[in-house]
């Protein structure tokens, strides 16, 4: 899991940004959600058929909490409170899971270290992947720069 971003943040700031994308469902089209994990609190980022990557080809197979569609998750953003950043990353989960299961059911003949290598890069994505994140993280900073204009 390579970051795609390093954005230097204060934990204040960060917890304004989850709360801003946790009260507006339909801040990025129904594509960004709060997920709390037991490391803390992430942003997940959802392609839908509304809002997706250039030259998109997984299936919107994933349910969206609070959201009336499914979509596929792009990435995800966390705070590394130690580094005062956020960092963004991009993880197909769909990619791999097709990957996976071609490779248990034999279509894709690789050895296990090929497999795992081709995992890797399933899960990176492509470059529109990782512009599309990008894009995605900067709306919902603007969202975040808008509503603190307004205050």
């Amino acid at each position: 899991m390579i970051p795609l971003l390093k954005v230097p943040m204060d934990r204040q700031t960060w917890g304004q940004l989850v709360h801003k994308v946790d009260q507006s469902v339909d801040i990025l089209e129904d594509g960004a959600i709060v997920r709390t994990t037991a490391g803390g609190t992430e942003l997940m980022f959802f392609a839908t058929e509304l809002n997706h990557p250039t030259g998109w080809h997984l299936p919107f197979s994933e349910p969206i909490s609070l959201c009336h569609r499914d979509g596929a998750a792009v990435g995800r953003a966390y705070h590394d409170a130690e580094m005062n950043e956020t960092v963004l990353v991009v993880e197909l989960i769909a990619a791999v899971q097709l990957l996976t299961a071609d490779y248990e059911s034999g279509i894709v003949d690789l050895d296990y270290v090929a497999y795992e290598n081709a995992v890797d890069l399933a899960a990176a994505g492509k470059e529109a992947d990782q512009t599309w994140l990008q894009r995605e993280w900067d709306r919902c900073m603007q969202h975040l720069q808008a509503k603190n204009a307004t205050e």
